[in-house]
């Protein structure tokens, strides 16, 4: 059998140890949010690629990772890898530490996992500013720093390096200052989610010019301003714009919108003085 998939869900006690005779066969190991130990013939699993642990207590003992990381492509622990182990994963592409508690600021290591095509960090306590590293994972596809505390402005010279990007979520964070006129860069840009920040100013024209029939920029919540080109209308941007200090240079098309959500706001396109 070329894959192996185990889930188990909220039953306690502990993984077969039987688990360690599919060394040669199991690919892919799942263990969602359940109350399970893991057995140390898990760490015989060195054919794995494809890793979740959502374990609701802590593992009997440290979980030594790295003894499986061999052929890892996509990781999803149930806690933060400690530093070193990252030093391992040089082949990963997918790392998943959303709402893993950390804290502070990413580690060095993780700036050496060039594969990387999709990292969330997103929901933990990051604290400072954007890190200018995230230059150095040029192969990045989707990126979630969402839900954090990040703060500072926008760094401008890293979207160069990252051109595969299709979606950067920077949303909920206390980040101020301007959208880079740099995001322009970022060719491939589909999504981008700042709703819930400080960010201000007016958007820049070069990330408009990005925009396609099925992009989707969600500006909810934020201090920018200025005005929307009719290029914009024809974008399937939906409610996610919903920002009153923005204004249409064009008339509005987009017939999927709940006209409650732009109501009161210059989005609305009434033209009357308590929605311009």
């Amino acid at each position: 059998m070329a894959q192996r998939a185990a889930k188990s869900h909220h039953h306690p006690g502990i993984v077969p140890t039987e688990i360690g005779n599919l060394a040669s066969t199991m690919t892919t190991l799942y263990i969602g949010h359940t109350h399970l130990a893991l057995p140390k013939e898990v760490y015989k699993l060195t054919s794995l690629e494809t890793l979740y642990i959502g374990l609701e207590q802590e593992p009997v003992g440290p979980l030594e990772l790295h003894r499986i990381f061999k052929c890892m492509r996509n990781l999803t622990p149930s806690s933060y890898p400690m530093e070193a182990e990252l030093c391992l994963l040089s082949d990963l592409e997918r790392l998943g530490i959303a709402d893993t508690n950390i804290t502070g600021s990413l580690p060095s290591e993780l700036w050496k996992l060039t594969n990387l095509v999709n990292l969330d960090v997103g929901s933990n306590a990051l604290t400072g500013t954007v890190p200018t590293d995230l230059a150095l994972l040029s192969s990045l596809e989707t990126l979630y720093l969402d839900s954090n505390n990040l703060t500072g402005t926008l760094p401008s010279n890293v979207y160069e390096h990252l051109g595969g990007l299709t979606r950067l979520y920077i949303s909920d964070n206390p980040i101020s200052g301007t959208i880079p006129t740099e995001v322009g860069l970022l060719g491939n840009l589909t999504y981008l989610h700042v709703h819930r920040t400080s960010l201000s100013g007016t958007l820049p024209a070069s990330l408009l010019s990005l925009l396609q029939l099925d992009s989707r920029l969600s500006l909810v919540d934020t201090n920018l301003s200025g005005s929307i080109p009719d290029g914009l209308c024809n974008a399937t941007v939906r409610d996610e714009l919903n920002c009153p200090r923005l204004d249409f240079m064009c008339q509005p098309r987009f017939v999927t919108w709940n006209a409650s959500v732009c109501e009161g706001t210059a989005l609305c396109g009434c033209g009357c003085d308590e929605c311009s």
